[in-house]
């Protein structure tokens, strides 16, 4: 909890006062636990691995001091009046009401502030871009259908999977630093109720997702020089005219057998243009990248 208080002072100081300009859904002479301590309660979860608030009140109870002393400490506020913190299901029907997108503008503001204090600048690609990188993962699964907007998949096996995925970007560096930066959920929005048969018919997927996260992170950062990072899911046209119309730079990697194709072309490609190569050298970056202009989708794209 330390490295954490240390952390908050020194990289971003006004983490609170974000937090405390989300908007509370609840009514106002009914609230126990203040709007900045639920939010924290949320985030320690994850930071301490916990699975579940009340193994969370024995892990703040093993550090010295009362249990809400470290909400205290992080939120800046008197809570000598409370014996613990709120029940998981006080902090899921909060999250429920809270606006997404006050919550994802608190990532945009720290990302922001990481920026403008030049903390990241290490980590730009050929000392110019922010490299972000989009890859989808599973929320969950399960065999029997969760709701209308279920993913529906067979596995290996042929049993029916129906899912729940999101979309993350994330802006990275080489040092393994990773910032959520946007999220956008993978799942069928047309209301209909859950119908097996549509695992044969076009659902939604990370092509489709990325066509509505890239406004998203446009708005929110519509000057920041950005170079994508994706896998070769995204080598469609419409990905590249998104980068295009973004004046965003880009880089498709793939594997040997992704596109076996596009892979062998490459590389007969490399032996008839030695020369076709991008060097890349300043005081802090040293990049060489072999290139074939007839394949734009698998080499650099400088606007």
């Amino acid at each position: 909890m330390n490295a954490l208080y240390k952390t908050l002072e020194h990289f971003p100081p006004q983490f609170n006062s974000w937090i405390n300009n989300i908007g509370d859904p609840r009514q106002h002479g009914k609230i126990t636990y203040p709007m900045p301590v639920m939010l924290w309660e949320a985030i320690l979860l994850f930071l301490l691995k916990s699975g579940s608030p009340r193994q969370l009140n024995w892990l703040l109870r093993d550090n010295s001091g009362p249990i809400v002393s470290h909400p205290e400490a992080l939120t800046k506020t008197v809570l000598s009046h409370l014996d613990g913190i709120a029940s998981d299901d006080a902090v899921n029907d909060l999250l429920s009401r809270v606006a997404v997108e006050d919550i994802q503008s608190i990532n945009h503001q720290m990302i922001r502030h990481l920026i403008q204090q030049r903390k990241l600048e290490h980590g730009r690609l050929l000392d110019q871009y922010y490299m972000i990188a989009f890859d989808a993962t599973g929320l969950f699964h399960r065999h029997k259908p969760h709701c209308d907007h279920c993913l529906i998949s067979k596995s290996k096996t042929g049993e029916i999977l129906c899912s729940h995925n999101a979309l993350e970007a994330k802006l990275i560096t080489e040092s393994g630093l990773a910032f959520s930066i946007a999220s956008e959920h993978i799942e069928n929005r047309d209301g209909d109720n859950c119908d097996l048969s549509r695992e044969k018919q076009k659902q939604d997927c990370e092509l489709k997702a990325l066509k509505r996260l890239a406004p998203k992170i446009k708005k929110a950062f519509p000057q920041l020089k950005i170079c994508l990072h994706i896998d070769s899911l995204y080598a469609a046209g419409t990905i590249i005219n998104i980068c295009r119309e973004n004046k965003w730079t880009y880089i498709i990697n793939f594997k040997e057998g992704s596109i076996p194709s596009v892979f062998e072309e490459f590389q007969s490609l490399l032996l008839l243009q030695t020369d076709n190569r991008c060097n890349w050298q300043t005081d802090t970056a040293d990049q060489k990248i072999p290139g074939a202009p007839a394949l734009y989708t698998i080499s650099m794209n400088y606007t």
